[in-house]
Parts: structure tokens; sequence; C-alpha cells
């Protein structure tokens, strides 16, 4: 080898210097947030089971179908989760993305809290009505009657939650703004007019009033709530007793059990006991006292 290799520096060699600073290195992490990982892209979260009919008469009238709906949402965590991470990779907070429920869910997620709302420091909270309630993870139960509340609900299965949100603000908007016009429209009327007000709904209303949607976690609470306080004993008990296996204590108690019945002691104890008894039996006590011989 010559003298030029030697003099070299290899990888491994302690005279190497550091390697040179790379200037992506001295900028501060940059912080983003992201949705958590789609783990069910596949997976079928809601179902929905509908029938309608028809009749003649109603052919004729122009009438529309009566229809019913169910359908079962079931909201996976990455739909209302997000993830803080820094530029390096490095996670630092879980958090939660807050989609306000449609209007059927704000009006049953009321009444639902309004049942299981009976402490003092519950009672302390703002007024139920002036909440907004949103989704979170878990099933839900969606039931109508309303066709046209049914065919915008098939709409609506092709949205995200958040694009459900945007859309039912929008929607929102529109109605305030029409209902602006017909109250300017009824007090410009002639009051002939005024007095016999048109019958039937506005064009513009929606199905959200014949429409519910039943969190079904917070629906079965107020049901599970009084077993709660029978169950916390025995659950407290169940756990107390996976501790003691988990620990060994019950392994050790079973083998000390085992150690003495092999023991003469149990068959000694029971046949004493057996003798008593039969002493008993072919001596019984004289009866002649009554109550006084006991």
């Amino acid at each position: 080898m010559s003298d030029a290799n030697r003099s070299q520096p290899g990888p491994d060699d302690p005279r190497q210097g550091p390697p040179p600073p790379v200037l992506w290195n001295k900028l501060p992490p940059l912080v983003r947030f992201t949705h958590t990982p789609n783990k069910g892209a596949d997976q079928v979260d809601e179902r929905c089971f509908t029938y309608c009919w028809q009749t003649a008469g109603g052919r004729l009238a122009h009438r529309p179908p009566v229809c019913r709906s169910t359908c079962f949402r079931h909201v996976l965590p990455h739909e209302v989760g997000e993830v803080t991470f820094r530029s390096d990779g490095q996670q630092l907070v879980a958090g939660e993305k807050k989609y306000p429920l449609p209007p059927e869910g704000q009006r049953l997620m009321a009444y639902f809290t309004s049942l299981i709302r009976q402490s003092e420091e519950d009672a302390n909270l703002p007024d139920l009505q002036s909440r907004t309630y949103y989704w979170d993870e878990g099933w839900y139960l969606w039931r109508s009657k309303n066709t046209y509340g049914i065919a915008d609900k098939f709409g609506m299965m092709q949205r995200t939650l958040d694009e459900q949100a945007a859309l039912q603000k929008r929607k929102e908007e529109v109605l305030r703004k029409w209902q602006n016009v017909d109250e300017e429209l009824a007090r410009r009327a002639d009051p002939v007019v005024r007095a016999h007000p048109s019958k039937g709904r506005p064009w513009y209303a929606d199905g959200h009033n014949d429409a519910s949607l039943i969190p079904l976690s917070h629906a079965l609470t107020p049901v599970t709530a009084p077993f709660q306080n029978v169950l916390g004993p025995m659950q407290r008990t169940v756990g107390m007793m996976c501790d003691n296996f988990e620990s060994g204590a019950t392994q050790k108690l079973a083998g000390m059990v085992w150690q003495k019945l092999k023991s003469p002691e149990p068959y000694q104890i029971a046949r004493d006991a057996a003798v008593e008894m039969w002493k008993m039996l072919m001596n019984p006590p004289d009866d002649e006292g009554g109550d006084n011989a006991f």
C-alpha cells in the first residue's frame, strides 16, 4: 500500500472530522396538522334500508310517494381525529375535529343530555338548547319519513363530515334569507291576503323536522345508568380477582389448599364430624324438659 493511500482517513478513522452541517437541520421544526391515518378506507361505515309505496290516487294527484328510511352510521376514528406532527416526523399530540351534528341530531342530543343531567354540577352548565353538539366516534341511527329528506340523505352519503357541515351551514343561510323575504312580503301584502295566508310548506323547507339522528351511545346512557351503580362493586371485585391472579396470589392460595387436602387433617376432621353425628342420631337428647332442655 502506498503512502498516499495510508494518509487518507477511512470511514472509521477517529481522525476524520465531523460531517459538514446541513442547512435545513438548523431551521426550527414546523408544525403541521393532519387527519389520523385512514385505516378503514374499504370498510362499510353506513348502511341504509329504505322502502316506499304509492297509490293510484296519489299518482293521479301527483303526490310524492310515502317512504321510510333507516340508516346505521359508524363514525370511524380518522373522521373526527387530528394528529399534530413536526417537520421532523415527531408526533406532538392527538386532537379532535369538531363537526356539528345536523339539526335532527342537535335536538335529540339536547334531549338525551337533559335526561342524564342530574347533579348540581351538571345543572350549572349552559342552556342545553344553546349548546352545539358534534360528531363523535361511534354508532348513529338515522330515521326519516320525508321523501325529499331521504333523497337529500343519499346525496349526503357521498360527502365527508366537514363537507356536510359546510353544506348545512349554507342551507341555513339560504333559509334565513327566504324567511326574511317572506316576512317582508307578508308585511307589504294586502290586508285580505295577510288574513288568509297560503297553506302548505314553502318550497325551501327541508325535511329535518321529519328526521331523527340518534347517537346510540348517548341514547343508551339513561337506560344503563341505574345498572352501573349496581354493577359497579362487581366490576371492582372482578378487577381485584384479576389482579390477584396476575400477581400469583391465586395460584399460591390454590397450592396451599392442595397441600392441605393431601394431608390427613381434612379426613380426620370429616371422620370426627361423622362420629359425632352418629352419636347424636343413636343417642338423641331427652325431650322431657321441653324448651328448658335447650
